[in-house]
This record gives structure tokens, C-alpha cells and sequence, in this order.
């Protein structure tokens, strides 16, 4: 039997290093690639462009949080078999309300490349990563990110203003999510409790069990 295609989105600041710890083995695994965003685009027209790295019909898609929204947006333009949100949001009444006093501020534009992705106190506190191993994954995602993709990045997500889904959505998400808090999320599927944003390789055993319960 043909093995089922699964796409995993990363989200920003980070790349297929985030789901190493997943073990996936039993499907067809193909990571989405970011590629550069064009001045100004919003995140729907980026999903739209990154389509061309699907190649199979009705896929499986993960979304790790911004990965998320990507998924969302890829949702409704193509078939789907699942859509699976990971620390993620559905659409643009999900995100915290501190993004829009962000958005307003535009902080990160002038913020220099050496101190947006600078790892950090306040970064490790907001991914809840405490330990050494965690912290080494954080910090090498965010020193190997394009300081140019991630002020596009927080553009358009802070300028999302998705209102739909399309397709089987099935959203997991952590009470300790400091990023995108739970009380944000409207009727999560799974709710996984002591997670924070970073769960995905915190507690890859908990969250392999998990994905191989809804892909089937």
C-alpha cells in the first residue's frame, strides 16, 4: 500500500529542523520550502505560490504555528484530505490582540538584524523553552533565518485578516501557549495541557502519537 503524503509547514524563524524529533516514518513525508516573499505580499498570495511544491492530490497538511496559517490559505484554494494546526490559528480572530497594538507600532521594521532574531530571555520565555537542548534548537533556527523573510513574516501576519476555512481543519494547541494563548483559540480539537508554543519538540512522542491519530 502506497504510503500517505504528508506536508509539514514550519513556522517563522524556523525550518524542518523544528519536527525532527517526530516520527513520521509511516507516511510519505514532504516538507514545505520557504521561498522569498515578493515586497509587500500578503500571506495568502505567498500560500498560492508555495502550491507549486505540492505534487500529490488531497494532501495531508501539518502547519506549525505561522506554518499554520499557510495551510489555512493553501486550504482554500486546493482539495485537502486534513488540514492539522499545530500552535497555530485559524484565522485572524484567533491572533492576540497585542498583535494589532504591534501591527499599529511596526517595532519590528526598525529593530536592527542583529536584535530581531537575537535569542534571548524573552524569546525563550515566549516559546517556553527552559532547557539546554531546546534552546539550542531555538537558536539555531532563528540565527539561520533571512532577517528580511522575518519582517515580511510579522507583516503579514499582522496584516492576516483570514475570516474562513475550508476543508476537514483539526487544530491542536497547549495551554501554556504564551504566543497565541488558548483562551484565543475558538473550539481547539486537541488540547494539550503543561504545552507551550514550542510542543512540537518538546513532546514529540505525545504529538507523534497524536498526528498518526488523526492522518490514520
Amino acid at each position: 500500500m502506497e504510503k500517505k503524503h504528508i506536508y509539514l509547514i514550519s513556522g517563522l524563524g524556523s525550518d524542518e529542523r523544528v519536527f525532527r524529533y517526530l516520527d513520521l516514518d509511516a507516511y510519505s513525508v514532504h516538507y514545505i520550502q520557504w521561498i522569498p516573499p515578493i515586497h509587500k505580499e500578503s500571506l495568502a498570495a505567498y500560500a498560492a505560490r508555495l502550491i507549486k511544491q505540492i505534487t500529490t492530490p488531497d494532501p495531508v497538511l501539518i502547519g506549525l504555528s505561522m506554518g499554520g496559517m499557510i495551510a489555512v490559505e493553501i486550504g482554500k484554494l486546493i482539495s485537502t484530505e486534513k488540514i492539522i494546526l499545530i500552535s497555530s490559528a485559524k484565522g485572524a480572530s484567533e491572533l492576540p490582540g497585542y498583535f494589532g497594538f504591534f501591527g499599529k507600532l511596526k517595532l519590528h521594521r526598525y529593530l536592527p538584524d542583529f536584535l530581531l532574531l537575537r535569542p534571548n530571555k524573552v524569546f525563550y520565555n515566549l516559546f517556553g523553552v527552559y532547557n539546554k537542548r531546546e534552546k539550542v534548537i531555538l537558536r539555531d533556527v532563528l540565527r539561520d533565518t533571512d532577517p528580511k523573510f522575518a519582517r515580511w513574516a510579522m507583516d503579514a501576519i499582522l496584516e492576516w485578516d483570514n475570516t474562513e476555512t475550508r476543508g476537514t481543519v483539526i487544530h491542536i494547541h497547549g495551554t501554556n501557549d504564551k504566543i497565541i494563548p488558548l483562551r484565543n483559540i475558538e473550539s481547539p480539537d486537541y488540547i494539550i495541557q503543561d504545552a507551550g508554543h514550542s510542543m512540537v519538540f518538546q513532546q514529540p512522542k505525545l504529538i507523534t502519537t497524536l498526528l498518526k491519530k488523526i492522518i490514520g
